[in-house]
């Protein structure tokens, strides 16, 4: 037997479990046999499985924002940052395929605590306003077409790309690239002038 060094690896511990065995199937038993403890040591952490499925999906939407909100306050052109917005979030998906598959399609999913799961909500709330703002400078500067409701394109860009890991296979005839290229460009025409 090991010992926890810190919450971190029980967190990324319980990410590989959960990718690998869904949510509901996973078992804090699992969970405590990929740290190679004893179930009785987990709960020195943290209290129950949905407690580590909320640690893990804020971790991951912290870390996604901070990537999209570097790329909102970059100089790039807004087509550019819409293609790499989409590069981003397609590529950070692909890289904790498939633990992705219900980061932002259940929010808060398996707790019973409404401030997790309304801190979950307030994490997507954000990251989808990032992409708000990336739309909005782009119908502001003339490179995408007046008109557009930023909130409304910025939702169907998310529920494509979010939709992804649902069928994206590694091992599949197209890389996720192939894939980020087609989209990019999908989105990009999509809103030209």
């Amino acid at each position: 037997m090991t010992k926890i060094r810190d919450r971190d690896q029980l967190v990324e511990a319980a990410a590989r479990v959960f990718a690998r065995k869904g949510f509901d199937s996973a078992s804090m038993e699992d969970i405590a046999a990929e740290v190679g403890v004893l179930q009785g040591s987990l709960y020195y952490h943290v209290s129950s499985k949905a407690e580590l499925l909320f640690l893990v999906q804020r971790r991951r939407l912290m870390a996604i924002n901070a990537a999209l909100d570097e790329i909102a306050d970059s100089a790039e052109p807004p087509q550019e940052k819409l293609r790499h917005a989409i590069r981003e979030h397609l590529h950070y998906l692909e890289t904790n395929y498939p633990e992705s598959r219900n980061w932002f399609t259940e929010p808060g999913r398996g707790t019973d605590n409404g401030d997790a799961r309304d801190d979950i909500r307030e994490l997507n709330h954000r990251y989808g306003g990032i992409w708000v703002r990336i739309i909005r400078e782009g119908i502001e500067s003339g490179a995408f077409r007046a008109g557009v409701d930023p909130g409304t394109v910025a939702r169907g860009i998310l529920g494509m790309c979010n939709w992804v890991p649902r069928w994206y296979r590694r091992e599949g005839a197209r890389s996720i690239d192939d894939i980020i290229a087609d989209l990019s460009e999908m989105a990009v025409r999509g809103l030209r002038p």
